[in-house]
Parts: structure tokens; C-alpha cells; sequence
């Protein structure tokens, strides 16, 4: 199911299932963006330490959607992404 193409009733097909529009944020092919991992349960860093990293956006993938990020170590997955 395509949650971001305008179908010609001019409604995209996740709306048409669902009723509603999708509220997740989609960053462009190719678009620098800030993202990070999930975190693993009982790490804790400092409140003044930026967990978010530098990347480019590749798409979206699984269910549900992680998004695809490109970094100069290689292909990420992750949950929090945020546009610059």
C-alpha cells in the first residue's frame, strides 16, 4: 500500500483503507537528514550528549516502517529521523 501517491479520487490509497491521512513525516530520496538507533534497554547516556547522527535518506522499509538511511559506514535502519 502506497501511503504517499495521489490516486485519481484524489486520495491516497492508505486514506481510502484507513479513513485518515498518514501523519508519519517522509524526508525526500536523497535528503540529508538527522537520525539514530534505537536505544537498548537500561543504556543510559548523558542528558548533554546528542544521540543523533548525520545521514542521507534512502526510503522507507518493513513494517513498521523503518526508514533507510545512508551513512559514510554503510546502510542504517532506523526509527527516529528527523529533516534538516
Amino acid at each position: 500500500m502506497n501511503r504517499y501517491k495521489i490516486c485519481p479520487s484524489g486520495k491516497t490509497s492508505f486514506q481510502m483503507a484507513t479513513g485518515h491521512t498518514c501523519r508519519r513525516p517522509i524526508a525526500g530520496f536523497g535528503e540529508k537528514v538527522l537520525w539514530k538507533k534505537p536505544e537498548k534497554s537500561g543504556s543510559r547516556k548523558d542528558k548533554g550528549d546528542s544521540s543523533f547522527k548525520e545521514g542521507i535518506f534512502l526510503g522507507l522499509a518493513g513494517r513498521p516502517p523503518e526508514a533507510i538511511i545512508g551513512t559514510a559506514e554503510g546502510i542504517e535502519k532506523a526509527y527516529t529521523v528527523r529533516r534538516l
